[in-house]
This record gives C-alpha cells, structure tokens and sequence, in this order.
C-alpha cells in the first residue's frame, strides 16, 4: 500500500526516487511474506499485544487508503488545472491570432476601399479635364467664332444676324447648364451639399423650371404638352428637385427632333405616390444603352438631334438627388421611338 504513494505524489520526473521506494516496499513485502517466520523474526510481539498491533495494523492501513485516494484525487485535480491553464493559453493564442487575423482582413477591406476610391477620384479627375478641355472648349469655340463674325462682316442681313444670335443664344444656354451641372457634380463629390426638405408645390416648381427651355423649345419648333393634376405637394428639397426636372426637360428637348413632341405630366398615383414624368417621341434608346444608365458609376455623353453637348453628368446627378428625396428614377424607352424618364416621389 506504501509503495504506491509514491506513484501517486511524486511527478515523473522524479521517476528514480519512486522506483527506488517501490523497489524497497516489495523487497519488505517479499522478505516478510515468503522468509520471516516465528524463528527468524528480528521482533516477536508479546501475545498478550497482539490484539492491540492487530488492530492498529487495520486502523493505519484505512488511513493509508484514504491517504492514497485524497493524494490521488489532489494530483487528478492538480493535474486538471495544470490542463485548463494550457488549455487557457492556447485559447488566449488562438484568440489573438484570431484577432490579428481579423485586424489583417480589416486593414486589407480598408486598402480595398482605399483603392477603389482612388480609381475612383482618378476616373473622376480624367472625366472633369476631358470635359473642361473638349465639352466646354467647344461650344465657347462656337461662341466667339459667330461673334467674331457679326462683328467682322458688316454685310450681313438681318435675317442671317438673328438666325446667329440665336446659335448663339442656344450655345450660351447649353454651356451655362453644363457649367451647373459640373458645380453641382463637384458638390456632390465632396459632400457640400446638404439636404433640406420643405413642403412644395410641384406643379409651380415644375413650370417655373421649364421656363427656363422655352426659347430653346420654341427654336427647336417642338410641340410641349401639359397634364397636370391639381394641388400636388410634397415635402423635397426645393433646389435638387428643380435640378432633377430640369434635366429631365433638358435631355428631352435635346434628344428630340425638330417638330417633335414633348408631354410633361404629374399626377398622384393609387399608391398616394406622386408620379412626374417627361416622355418625347425622339431617338430613343435600346435596353443595353438604359442598363449602362441606370448604372451609377457610368457616365456617359450622347450628341443630341442638333449636335448638342452634353457631359453625361445630368442623369447621374438626378439619380443621386433622387435617392436623397426617398424618390427613385425611372426610365422607358424604345430605340428611335421614344423615351419616358419618371420621378417616383414616395408620399412622407
């Protein structure tokens, strides 16, 4: 029973001093089982002590068990905890590795986004000088060279000097939007713009922008219908919901042939939403050409009916406008037939 207290106590790495001891116990164990009799014993109890020797023998080997099982039961849980302490070290390293290697994706989404908005503001910047050096080049090209003439050529019949002020006119309107859009575009990018929602009359804003096209409409010789329903109002933001119709009026005027037509309507929908729309009956455009439009990152210019200029600016800038007045874009159109863009403007 002694013998496996050692065992039990001492660590491996005290293997010499447990075989030793065990190897002790069992020689004591051999020599009194097999060798010791009642001649050769180096001690004889008297008899009358027998009981009492008997009875300790019994009292100490109890002792000895309940001491084995108590030092067995330390070292199990000596061990359990030696076990849940490497099993907490290797948690705090997997969670640090894990931690590191979340910081690792992190950074690198970040280099991602960090790259994805400098190709962006590249494509941006090589947007803005092809349009300052191609887009807004020519039409003041136009400008100064019909102006150079009235003033050179003093021959010139009336009829001929109305018929180049009003190229001039039309050239100086075209520049002046894009001029506006591309302020507004720039605003946009660097986030000074602010929104600011006020109940309006939709009906007022929407013949107070058209205004602004009438001579070119008129000069176009286009036909320009109105179907409008009465008292719609709505809580937008003033300025980019007239920003918003006058380039939908502008791109219909543009992509219109001369005698064509033109239908401005609004009206309330069964859904309480407020639709306006402009469609025209000019060139159109296929399902690829409207797929490339409604995607955000496109930007594209198309030469209208009179080779007017455009930057491709306007539509992305209605969509964006549109989105911040918990409105949506919509857009029709058939290839030389015609084309509807309609602002779902949704009620609250």
């Amino acid at each position: 029973m002694y013998s496996i207290i050692p065992i039990v106590f001492w660590s491996l790495k005290q293997l010499e001093y447990i075989i030793f001891l065990f190897f002790i116990n069992l020689f004591a164990f051999y020599y009194v089982e097999f060798y010791s009799t009642a001649d050769n014993v180096f001690f004889k109890f008297p008899e009358n002590t027998l009981l009492f020797f008997n009875t300790f023998s019994i009292i100490l080997s109890f002792v000895t068990i309940v001491l084995v099982i108590l030092l067995f039961q330390s070292q199990v849980e000596k061990n359990e905890k030696l076990l849940q302490n490497k099993s907490n070290a290797l948690k705090e390293i997997n969670s640090d590795l894990m931690s590191k290697n979340e910081e690792i994706l992190l950074q690198n989404e970040e280099i991602l986004e960090q790259k994805d908005k400098l190709e962006k503001i590249n494509h941006t910047k090589e947007k803005f000088f092809s349009i300052i050096a191609h887009d807004l080049k020519s039409p003041f090209n136009a400008i100064l060279g019909f102006t150079e003439l009235l003033l050179t050529d003093k021959i010139i019949e009336n009829s001929e000097k109305n018929k180049l002020i009003n190229i001039i006119n039309f050239t100086a309107e075209q520049t002046l939007q894009l001029l506006e859009n591309l302020l507004l575009w720039s605003k946009l990018e660097s986030g000074e713009i602010h929104f600011e929602a006020k109940i309006v009359n939709i009906n007022d804003l929407i013949l107070n922008d058209y205004s602004l096209f009438k001579n070119i409409a008129e000069n176009k010789e286009l036909n320009i219908k109105f179907d409008m329903e009465d008292n719609l109002q709505a809580k937008l933001d003033k300025n980019m919901f007239s920003t918003i119709i006058r380039n939908l009026i502008s791109n219909a005027i543009k992509f219109t042939n001369k005698n064509g037509k033109i239908i401005i309507k609004s009206l309330r929908n069964s859904d309480n939403k407020i639709i306006v729309s402009v469609a025209d009956n000019g060139v159109g455009m296929d399902q690829d050409k409207i797929t490339q439009l409604i995607d955000n990152d496109y930007i594209s210019s198309t030469l209208g009916t009179e080779k007017e200029k455009g930057t491709g600016l306007g539509l992305k800038i209605c969509k964006e406008f549109a989105a911040k007045n918990n409105a949506e874009l919509s857009i029709e159109s058939v290839l030389n037939k015609g084309s509807v863009f309609s602002l779902i403007i949704n009620p609250g």
